[in-house]
């Protein structure tokens, strides 16, 4: 596939972006197991911060009872697709992920349907091959004959801070190297009922202080037509020079008219900035492989009980897939 790209939503920059991928799928290796490999290429041209590249390979193993997957993506100093967004830049990104998955079936006599173990390893250096972030975790996740999910892991985290900065309320975290561990948490219900629910915490380090985050997610599915999902997310930081209360609470809903029309709508809001986001989309494959996509989005504050709208977009795209 390709993509091409012209333009600048705020008007402040000539940009463009041009990029390739290929996708390769082998359903048949080392006797029925699937492999496939992803790569892509792009590269970016603005008036304003030069021209760069982004690339990257990953080669998935989704396969029982192992699998896993490898992922490596390098991102230029300057690479800036306007039209969409990049967290971060000038930095390379390592990941390696392992499964190993036992099933029990559907006994009635058995509490288990499936036993999961699984790593995740992260890694973030900059172009120079110098660390500077790391994640590594281990979870054992089990799941119910009555298709309940429990888990429960630890997470490693390693930050190579180069440059002070702020977290909300203005609090200070120096410049130095961090080493923490948390427990990581999470259960689920089954969504075959018209009402189920996730949850996941985590505890109780960030840093150079101390934390809990915690997500509660309500999912409302009457029938096949209407869902509404509601999710509150709460952390709470206590670190040497403050605490913090961070709330975030969205609201997403989908009513899906056909298999191929739908319209759905998300909205945000957090305590800290005092901003609200909407974006409804409304998106239609009127013949196969070709998507009409109408998109709204709504950005305003709420910094009392008064609405104060900001920006709004209005986009139109269609869109044709072509397979070879």
């Amino acid at each position: 596939g390709f993509i091409v790209t012209n333009g600048d939503p705020t008007g402040e920059s000539r940009n463009s972006v041009a990029g390739i991928d290929y996708q390769y799928r082998n359903s048949n290796l080392w006797g029925g197991n699937v492999f496939q490999g992803d790569v892509f290429y792009e590269r970016s041209f603005s008036n304003v911060v030069g021209d760069d590249n982004a690339f990257g390979v990953a080669l998935n193993f989704p396969n029982e009872p192992w699998g896993g997957e490898l992922v490596f993506k390098q991102v230029g100093a300057n690479y800036e697709p306007a039209l969409g967004f990049i967290n971060r830049t000038d930095i390379r990104i390592y990941e390696a992920n392992v499964r190993h998955l036992l099933r029990y079936g559907t006994d009635s006599n058995l509490f288990l349907r499936e036993l999961q173990f699984s790593t995740n390893n992260f890694l973030v250096t900059d172009l120079n091959d110098v660390l500077e972030s790391r994640q590594n975790g281990f979870e054992v996740e089990a799941i119910t004959q009555r298709n309940k999910l429990f888990a429960i892991g630890a997470t490693n985290y390693f930050e190579n801070v180069s440059d002070a900065f702020l977290l909300p309320d203005d609090v200070p975290v120096p410049i130095g190297k961090y080493n923490w561990t948390n427990v990581v948490a999470r259960m689920a219900t089954s969504r075959i009922f018209p009402l189920s629910a996730r949850a996941r915490v985590e505890c109780c380090s960030f840093y150079n202080g101390t934390s809990i985050d915690g997500t509660v997610e309500l999912i409302y599915r009457p029938n096949k037509y209407y869902e509404i999902e509601a999710a509150h997310q709460w952390t709470y930081l206590d670190m040497p020079n403050g605490t913090i209360n961070i709330h975030v609470a969205s609201l997403n809903t989908t009513v899906t008219f056909t298999p191929d029309m739908q319209i759905a709508m998300q909205m945000q809001y957090d305590n800290i900035s005092q901003s609200f986001g909407l974006l409804a989309r409304y998106s239609w494959e009127f013949i196969p492989g070709a998507e009409l996509l109408v998109a709204f989005g709504q950005a305003a504050t709420i910094p009392t009980s008064r609405f104060v709208a900001q920006r709004s977009q209005l986009t139109v795209r269609i869109g044709r897939t072509l397979r070879f």
